[in-house]
């Protein structure tokens, strides 16, 4: 979700202006391919969206774009290990100190303003809705849902159920980790710095976060008081970004050892075949999460066929506007624009519905979006006295 526009790897993606001004360069590691599968999982999620939330229409159930896409949320998973490895590419690769007010004005100019306004924009429809026809939409209760979406809470307490924007309840679970789980993980780091067993420690700790994350989806409810609490959409970001934390840490480590094209490639295609066996049920669904610590520690080395791929211009306007996408492609769907399914043939509805997510999207990055974060980012600071 980062922005970034790349012309030789990691040296143009990670900019003083998106970050804040405790931004480091990193000088030995690449990274230039990660950012696009945040589109990847942002295009998957739009079919699995709308295939999946609040039950399939006839029209979904007969469309086979939508149901080769229908195998669960583990894109969200992606985000959030690649949240973790970012974050610590971007603030630890140089340092070991943090300028924390930095860093909180930066994630908060990242993702939040996009963040409430789609959140107000869909709390604006409801009330429409519910003043005109009297109707609402799903479970959403109020006001206690508009409070608990306010305040990043929805997605911590319940997930994507009482979340007005439904795929914002993965916001409200990352920010959790920004302000609670990174810095954690850096008093970790600081711990391991210059300790002789550090990198079969970060193994370990990535391979345990990586066995959390699956069992996230066998999680059962925490009892409290008379409530049974859905722990597993908090858990899923926790051990997601710990994954991608552990592994920014570990590449870092090991930049003595390169691995080549080949290597990079056969794992881009053990990944691919793992993908085509949940789809087609040869093995359990959550299964596809093993796979990817080791399809993001390898794009960050920047070779292999897919390197020059991900890193064409197609790709790269995408990635850049990849967070408007994902946070605005439920607007774009469902009750939206479910007239024109009685008017379009399937292709042309697919057609007229990602035109016009990203038409919406270009829109709100480029004149909300960046906009928004260049003025947090300038915002006056305080001036110590003396």
């Amino acid at each position: 979700m980062e922005q970034h526009r790349p012309r030789d790897g990691v040296n143009q993606l990670f900019k003083p202006r998106n970050f804040g001004d405790d931004y480091h360069r990193p000088k030995t590691i690449r990274a230039g391919n990660l950012f696009p599968y945040r589109l990847a999982g942002d295009c998957r999620d739009v079919c699995r969206y709308v295939s999946s939330g609040g039950g399939e229409t006839d029209f979904q159930a007969a469309n086979a774009f939508f149901q080769f896409f229908h195998w669960g949320g583990y894109a969200v998973d992606l985000f959030f290990i690649l949240s973790g490895f970012i974050l610590n590419w971007v603030y630890l690769s140089n340092a070991i100190q943090m300028n924390w007010s930095s860093y909180l004005r930066a994630r908060i100019a990242r993702i939040i303003p996009l963040y409430y306004l789609t959140i107000i924009f869909c709390a604006a429809v409801i009330v429409y809705k519910l003043v005109r026809y009297g109707s609402t939409y799903g479970n959403l209760e109020f006001p206690k849902d508009y409070v608990l979406n306010i305040l990043l809470l929805s997605g911590i307490v319940s997930g994507w159920e009482h979340t007005i924007n439904v795929p914002s309840w993965s916001i409200s679970v990352e920010f959790f980790c920004y302000l609670a789980v990174f810095p954690l993980l850096f008093l970790l780091k600081r711990f391991l710095t210059g300790k002789p067993y550090a990198v079969p420690a970060l193994i370990v700790m990535a391979g345990i976060s990586t066995l959390g994350l699956v069992t996230c989806y066998n999680l059962a409810p925490v009892p409290i008081w008379h409530w049974h609490w859905d722990a597993s959409w908090l858990a899923r970001g926790i051990w997601g970004f710990s994954t991608g934390f552990f592994l920014c840490s570990l590449h870092q480590k090991t930049t003595f050892w390169k691995p080549g094209g080949a290597l990079i490639d056969c794992v881009y295609l053990i990944s691919i075949g793992m993908f085509f066996l949940v789809v087609f049920k040869f093995m359990p669904s959550q299964h596809v999460l093993y796979a990817l610590p080791f399809l993001v520690f390898f794009s960050a080395t920047d070779r292999g066929l897919a390197a020059g791929l991900l890193k064409t211009k197609p790709f790269q306007w995408l990635g850049e506007r990849s967070y408007s996408i994902y946070l605005w492609h439920m607007v774009c769907l469902g009750s939206y624009t479910y007239f024109l399914h009685a008017r379009l043939s399937e292709f042309g509805y697919d057609l007229v519905v990602l035109a016009l997510i990203l038409g919406i999207s270009e829109l709100s990055y480029r004149f909300f979006e960046c906009p928004c974060r260049e003025y947090l980012r300038k915002f006056p600071r305080p001036v110590s006295p003396g």
